[in-house]
């Protein structure tokens, strides 16, 4: 198909490409001079604070060193001084003047035009020149005092010029600026021709298969055709996309695993708040949060009585039963425990991989525990037990599941708070009861012997105890039995 070339040039003003590329140079151009400007200004700045530190370094140096030569009146070492130390281009003037502000010895920058025009201007005086000089808007000054034995001498007095500063970074930053802008369009050129040319195609696709995958279509991949910066951006698409897919699969995937878990908090709670036997409801929580949570072993201690001990009570299955009829405790103050430490911060403990951890506490009944977590029961800010909880996978204890134990812990704590009132509300009731049936039986009663009876039965039901007896001791007037 034949082309007319009169007509390319037309169709690439009009077309696409032609349009992005004005945006493009227009856009570059204000970019890179404001860009540039700013530079400028930066370094014009830092340029500027230097020759100032470097002046006030120097004015620092001449007022501690010439308070020796000034007092033994050596002033020409002290101009040799001021010579060798402030010689400098951008240095306009150095003086040093005595209390009354009369000059004791200087050194101008004749050819400076400000001290030229001074002098120019029939100035003769030294100091009167240097401040004529320091009028001008481009000359600053830096003043230090000179102090030798707590008494003020004069001051050094030098003034410097940012006029040398100022030219030579204008002149950098338009040779720079007309570099960067030439280089620039032509970069422009070639960027929005080799766009027109053969990126629109991939982009396109990529669109194409973009929009796609938001619609759900989350298997769907971009095609990589060239190796260059859209292949590039391509590739990347692809393992965002699959990352993307991974990503919703595991959220499922947890989404899952968090509503397994909570409904398992739930059954426990809902199965643990009706029981009022505390030996039941330990066993009934050890074998529910086992079942529940796909544990290696869960159990439960309770604090002893004297509180310095914590004793195994429940544990799930066969392999509980054993721990727990070989009377397995802990003590409290054991550093080596994951549910000794746990119990001693009211908090819980994490210990995902046991072999790495020195707080682990190993059991040959349990040999397979690869992690560990251990929740403090606590209730009514009472430490009551410890629930220890057991996986034959490292890293099993994720930070969800952890919250989740720690929510369950404190139902289980609450559980075991009320269970306890509850015995103890029962027996007091049964003592009471057993008071109560004991004092009409005695006044029922005709001869000792149906008092003892009468106590002996009401003792027995009150205690729950299969045998009860009474043991009298009876003495004659003299004291002997």
């Amino acid at each position: 198909m034949a082309v007319d070339s009169t007509t390319t040039p037309r169709r690439f003003v009009q077309s696409v490409a032609f349009r992005y590329l004005a945006v493009a140079l227009t856009g570059f151009f204000a970019i890179q001079l404001v860009f540039g400007l700013y530079l400028l200004y930066e370094q014009l700045v830092d340029e500027t604070d230097e020759l100032e530190t470097k002046t006030e370094d120097n004015a620092e140096l001449l007022s501690t060193v010439v308070p020796e030569p000034i007092l033994s009146l050596d002033f020409a070492f002290v101009e040799t001084l001021m010579r060798q130390t402030t010689d400098q281009d951008d240095i306009v003037y150095t003086i040093i003047v005595d209390g009354e502000g009369q000059a004791l010895t200087r050194y101008l920058d004749r050819d400076n035009k400000y001290i030229a025009a001074a002098i120019d201007d029939g100035q003769t005086d030294i100091v009167a020149i240097v401040d004529h000089a320091l009028d001008e808007p481009g000359v600053d000054e830096v003043r230090k005092p000179i102090v030798s034995q707590d008494r003020v001498l004069g001051e050094v007095r030098i003034g410097y010029s940012r006029d040398n500063v100022q030219s030579e970074l204008v002149s950098y930053g338009l040779s720079t600026l007309v570099a960067v802008a030439a280089a620039g369009v032509l970069l422009a050129f070639i960027t929005i021709f080799l766009f027109n040319r053969i990126i629109r195609r991939p982009l396109r696709n990529l669109n194409d298969t973009t929009a796609a995958f938001a619609a759900g279509e989350f298997s769907l991949r971009a095609k990589v055709t060239n190796p260059d910066e859209i292949g590039e951006l391509a590739g990347a698409f692809n393992a965002m996309a699959a990352r993307l897919e991974n990503l919703v699969t595991n959220l499922e995937k947890n989404v899952e695993t968090r509503t397994r878990d909570l409904q398992a908090v739930v059954e426990v709670s809902s199965r643990i708040v009706t029981i009022l036997d505390v030996d039941r409801l330990l066993q009934d929580v050890s074998d529910l949060v086992k079942e529940r949570f796909d544990l290696y072993q869960a159990q439960v201690y309770l604090l002893n009585d004297k509180g310095d001990a914590l004793v195994l009570k429940a544990g799930a299955g066969y392999i509980g039963e054993l721990m727990v009829a070989e009377g397995r405790t802990i003590a409290l103050n054991d550093l080596n425990s994951v549910v000794a430490n746990a119990a001693r911060s009211y908090k819980g403990l994490v210990v995902n991989d046991v072999t790495k951890s020195a707080d682990f506490l190993p059991h040959p009944l349990l040999p397979d525990t690869r992690s560990e977590t251990a929740v403090a029961l606590v209730a009514r800010g009472q430490l009551l037990g410890v629930i220890d909880v057991q996986s034959d996978q490292q890293n099993y204890f994720t930070e969800d599941l952890y919250t989740i134990l720690t929510v369950l812990a404190s139902q289980i704590a609450t559980a075991i708070s009320n269970a306890r009132l509850f015995e103890t509300a029962d027996q007091i009731s049964r003592h009471e009861r057993a008071l109560g049936n004991i004092s009409r039986s005695i006044q029922g009663a005709t001869d000792v012997e149906d008092v003892l009876q009468a106590t002996v039965r009401e003792l027995g039901k009150a205690l729950r105890v299969p045998y009860t007896a009474i043991e009298l001791q009876l003495t004659d007037g003299d004291g002997r039995e």
